[in-house]
């Protein structure tokens, strides 16, 4: 059901015995995926409330208390947070409310709407509102830098675009910041887009390309860490290992000709003295090396 969600109610059903109403509480669902917990809820099926029906919000209590999994995600066709055409509607500031509230008590880390064909992503709200934003330091996840949101108490909000033909036609963007007092990043094109979300133990990290033709470009990034803030002494390119990449990545910072952000730079200063020589790039080398250990 792709319509507004003004119109999301699902027709009353009527059992033909008795004439009385059947109540209707959607599909819902969810699995596991490693050490993620993803819930499937069905925005076609809405409380008076303007929720997700009451039956969904009380199994999702249950089923996300139940998990034991480090990162929890919820996915639901119609958006949370939107500058869309579902802004729009008569009943979505409502179901925004209420299902923030929802998401916030569960601590949820993520969630993944669609129905608007346009991107957007908030940074990590909280009782609408934005409790966590991005770092001006970028942290590393499998040997790339990305901006973070470091340590959240929050959740982050998606609507990811769309693929395939539909996504070449125009889709209306609004502004929403007096609706929702949550700004966010907003991406348009008028081009297929997709998703790669990774999980590795206390890191998610969320990647949105667009593709023309046969190339894919990168529109948006966001790395979440539940915890950490540093590297390990050497691991100046984060990827987990203390290698001669490393001891080239100081030496050319020491010279001048490469600029490393805070994290990687303190990883690079191998004598912690507050500055990147040459000296901390023998000494990474040689730890590398086998030769010398910090």
């Amino acid at each position: 059901d792709n319509t507004a969600i003004g119109k999301l109610y699902r027709e009353i059903i009527v059992n033909e015995e008795t004439g009385e109403t059947v109540p209707q509480t959607g599909d819902y669902y969810s699995f596991n995926q490693g050490n993620a917990h993803i819930a499937v809820l069905d925005s076609g099926y809405m409380s008076s409330a303007g929720c997700v029906s009451d039956e969904q919000v009380a199994w999702l209590m249950t089923d996300m208390g139940a998990s034991a999994a480090r990162w929890k995600i919820v996915a639901v066709h119609a958006p949370v947070y939107t500058n869309g055409v579902t802004s729009q509607a008569d009943i979505y500031k409502a179901y925004m409310l209420t299902m923030e509230t929802v998401m916030s008590e569960l601590g949820v880390d993520l969630v993944l709407c669609g129905n608007d064909c346009v991107y957007y992503r908030t940074d990590g709200v909280k009782n609408n509102l934005v409790k966590d934003t991005v770092s001006a330091v970028s942290y590393p996840f499998d040997g790339s830098y990305y901006k973070t949101i470091l340590r959240p108490d929050s959740t982050v909000y998606t609507m990811l675009g769309s693929a395939g033909a539909k996504s070449a036609l125009e889709h209306e963007r609004y502004d929403v910041s007096g609706l929702t007092g949550v700004t966010g990043v907003s991406v348009d094109p008028d081009c297929p887009m997709f998703s790669i979300i990774r999980i590795n133990g206390e890191d998610l990290c969320l990647e949105v390309y667009t593709v023309n033709g046969n190339k894919a470009n990168r529109v948006d990034s966001v790395l979440i860490k539940k915890s950490g803030s540093a590297l390990a002494l050497g691991d100046v390119n984060g990827d987990g290992k203390i290698t001669a990449e490393d001891a080239r990545l100081a030496l050319r910072c020491s010279a001048k000709l490469e600029k490393l952000n805070d994290v990687a730079y303190e990883a690079a200063d191998a004598d912690k003295n507050g500055d990147v020589t040459a000296a901390d790039a023998r000494k990474i080398l040689r730890v590398s090396a086998k030769l010398e250990s910090f």
